[in-house]
């Protein structure tokens, strides 16, 4: 026999939320004819954030790896 006094269920449901990461602008210098040579963990990403302590990437997303001008 089902009674509905008898059954009962509650869920909760709780999203959370991730904050976006903080990136600082950076600078570098380098005299002509000699290389820069800049790694992502220690000097381009070194001065950026993330709140919830997540990984930072750096990505080349478009151009060329090297630049020259002249």
């Amino acid at each position: 026999m089902y009674s509905p006094e008898l059954v009962s269920s509650s869920w909760t449901f709780s999203a959370g939320s991730n904050s976006a990461p903080v990136a600082v602008d950076d600078a570098y210098t380098t005299d002509e004819d000699v290389a820069l040579v800049v790694d992502a963990a220690t000097g381009l990403l070194a001065n950026d954030t993330d709140a919830e302590a997540d990984p930072l990437t750096a990505v080349l997303v478009t151009g060329r790896p090297t630049a020259r001008s002249r």
